[in-house]
């Protein structure tokens, strides 16, 4: 009798050993639904259909210039109602809420950006208007237009702000089959990792008998003035996927911190490793002093603060 008794009793504790000590790292998903068909009106021409396709890879995205100079590449045609056989080339770029799109452009948009609306190169140094023979322009704020060699004409618009051309999905596949779906909690508190500019450096959800934790690391290049990456931590109830938590650290603001926590270097990101966090001293010849303020680390998808640093 007491052999059964301790038997259960072994049996009872090592299951609630092993679900306490549960733990699984799973994969973030992210997908792009890039390829977009869009209907509109060219006020005096008529209804047309755009046909466009959004690359990921970016142009001059200068480190110098503003995010305003961060142009993602879009490929596609367009054709009046009732002539697709007689489709037109478009490419162009997205630059934040604007959608610039240009027919007769015969070369890649390689070494090139957009100043004040205008499509230009970069050649010697100096900037150049790209030459087209129509071009679309189609803005957040409804100020869109078609313009040729000859005439500008009023166009309806055909998405809003935001970046809401790309859609993006984030999502996470549990065990037993259910979604994760993370976008809803990033469009609320961090759009910006959805932005065309935003470098994801790292992304990890660990799963255990308590929460669902996500951490993201990402780097934005506002300019060589404003460097600075984020760790955002997103935590999520197991059962009712319900999120219960939403933090966000800046690991380097502007001129006020500075980190070795490198990734241009291509530095790998390590667990309990400790990252230094540094803050701008007085200026003395030949540079700014550097002072030691704390250090952070990166532990089962949480980020833990050693020391205080700002």
């Amino acid at each position: 009798m007491h052999t059964i008794r301790l038997t259960l009793l072994m049996s009872v504790f090592i299951t609630f050993f092993t679900n306490a000590q549960y733990k699984q790292e799973l994969d973030v998903l992210f997908k792009n639904e890039s390829e977009n068909v869009f209907h509109t009106t060219i006020k005096g021409k008529g209804k047309i259909t755009l046909e466009l396709r959004f690359l990921e890879e970016e142009v001059n995205v200068d480190p110098c210039y503003s995010i305003h100079h961060a142009i993602r590449s879009v490929e596609g045609r367009y054709f009046y109602k009732g002539k697709k056989n007689k489709s037109i080339k478009l490419q162009g770029g997205l630059s934040l809420d604007t959608l610039y799109l240009y027919a007769g452009i015969d070369r890649k948009l390689e070494n090139t950006g957009v100043t004040c609306g205008k499509l230009v190169t970069y050649e010697n140094d100096q900037e150049r208007e790209v030459d087209f023979s129509e071009r679309f322009m189609f803005t957040g704020s409804g100020m869109n237009q078609w313009f040729d060699n000859s005439a500008t004409r009023v166009v309806a618009p055909i998405f809003s702000s935001e970046d809401s051309l790309v859609k993006k999905t984030i999502k996470v596949v549990l065990d037993d089959g259910r979604k994760l779906d993370l976008t809803p909690a990033i469009q609320k508190d961090h759009w910006d990792v959805l932005y065309p500019h935003s470098e994801l450096l790292y992304k990890k959800c660990v799963v255990t008998d308590t929460s669902i934790r996500v951490l993201l690391i990402k780097h934005n290049e506002y300019s060589c003035w404003n460097d600075y990456a984020s760790m955002i931590q997103l935590t999520f109830h197991p059962m009712s996927l319900k999120q219960i938590g939403s933090q966000r650290y800046e690991i380097s603001r502007c001129d006020k911190l500075a980190t070795d926590f490198d990734f241009m270097a291509g530095e790998a990101i390590e667990e309990n490793k400790r990252y230094k966090v540094y803050s701008y001293g007085s200026e003395k010849k030949g540079g700014s002093e550097l002072q030691l303020e704390g250090s952070y680390c990166i532990k089962e998808a949480e980020v833990v603060i050693l020391e205080k640093w700002f």
